[in-house]
């Protein structure tokens, strides 16, 4: 399914190393730079579970949408906007776990430092 999203040719690129879908086990985050893009990415992994009978977790599928701060007006424009996986549309969420660490839309570590001061002194 990776090489298929990367010779898709939409998501994100750094330099010429397509970085559009990060993958760990079974976990897999697509990042996508427009609307349109991650339509078409959604639908290339619907299009693969369905040539290859698997299911994603829709409960465990999130859309985080980032913005630099000069665009976060653009967030009202959400509303407007419904992705799917396996026909369920995906909650837009403020932030989440992936992998041990929270990202959040405001590209920082605030929450994330927040919760491991928590852990910590919980021992």
């Amino acid at each position: 399914m990776l090489v298929i999203l990367c010779n898709a040719g939409v998501g994100c690129y750094f330099g010429n190393f397509f970085i559009g879908a990060l993958s760990y086990a079974d976990d897999v985050v697509l990042i996508a730079p427009l609307i349109s893009a991650l339509h078409k990415m959604l639908a290339i992994c619907d299009s693969f579970a369905t040539d290859y009978c698997i299911s994603f977790n829709t409960k465990k599928s999130e859309c985080l949408a980032v913005f630099p701060r000069s665009k976060r007006f653009l967030y009202a424009q959400l509303s407007k906007c419904v992705f799917y996986v396996d026909g369920k549309p995906i909650e837009f969420v403020q932030s989440y776990p992936h992998l041990g660490h929270i990202d959040n839309a405001r590209m920082d570590d605030t929450e994330d430092i927040s919760y491991r001061r928590v852990l910590l002194l919980a021992k």
